[in-house]
């Protein structure tokens, strides 16, 4: 049987993506240290399951 990937983890990109669209395109920086961390902890995530199941 497949592992399916968690459906969180395409929530987390999309808000990702926005987050970054926001960094290129607006003129204020409206993203904090703690959502920087929080990207990453869940990129690590992220990863950690794709290398899991390869």
């Amino acid at each position: 049987m497949q592992n399916k990937v968690p459906k969180i983890y395409h929530r987390w990109l999309i808000e990702a993506e926005k987050m970054r669209k926001g960094g290129d395109y607006n003129l204020e920086i409206n993203i904090s240290y703690e959502d920087v961390n929080n990207i990453i902890a869940q990129a690590e995530e992220m990863l950690n399951f794709a290398t899991e199941n390869l």
